[in-house]
Parts: C-alpha cells; structure tokens; sequence
C-alpha cells in the first residue's frame, strides 16, 4: 500500500508534466494508482479530443504498453460525440499494479508521451 502511494505520487508528477507541456493533455487526475489524463483539441477550451486519444492508445499498444480505451471509430455525429465526452472515453486511464515500480513507470510514460507529441502535431485545434 505504501508503494501505492509513493509511486502513485511519482506517477501523477509525470502526468501533470505531460499537462504542462503539451496542449492536448487537459487535465490528469486520479488517487494512488489509478490515474488518467484528459485528452483535448486545446488546453484553453478543454473541448474532448477522441482522435487524440485514440492516436495515444494506438501508439501506445504499437510500442508494447497496453491502456484501456473504449474508442473504435471515431463518427461525427452530434449526439454520439456528447455521449462519448460525457462517458470520459476521451480519458486515458492507467491502472497498474500495486507493486509497480518508479522505472517502469518511467518506461512506459517515454512510451506516452512519444504518444502525446504525435496526437498534438496531428490534432490540436
């Protein structure tokens, strides 16, 4: 449990770099080790970035670091967009386990934020 909370710590320090260096990470939030970054067109409007995110995901499982995601193709219509923003799916959570250490989290933030810089260079609005 300690651990939990000393790398969950760790952890979130990471994440909110991600937040202030690039604009399609809105926000990171979570407790201990269950943790998420929002994914935006642009930090000013907060509008949900599903391209983004999904572009992360997919990178990420390309380069071996699975993150759950519920996107599948990304539709323009209205009603299912505010359904997808209202569900948090453009919010990529990490879950992992209690015994985690600082290195491996360092490892598969690397992975992240290769991810990140290619959903800003593709999508930011």
């Amino acid at each position: 449990v300690e651990n939990a909370r000393a790398v969950g710590a760790y952890f979130m320090e990471k994440l909110q770099g991600l937040v202030e260096r690039y604009e399609v990470v809105g926000e990171a939030r979570g407790l201990g080790l269950c943790l998420g970054i929002e994914m935006v067109t642009d930090s000013k409007t907060r509008k949900a970035n599903f391209a983004g995110a999904k572009m992360v995901s997919e990178y990420c499982q390309q380069h071996g670091l699975l993150l759950q995601t519920l996107l599948g193709e990304v539709e323009e219509d209205r009603l299912k967009l505010l359904q997808m923003e209202l569900s948090g799916v453009h919010v990529l959570r990490f879950m992992p386990p209690i015994t985690v250490t600082r290195e491996q989290i360092d490892e598969a933030m690397a992975i992240v934020e290769e991810g990140v810089k290619v959903a800003e260079e593709r999508t930011r609005g």
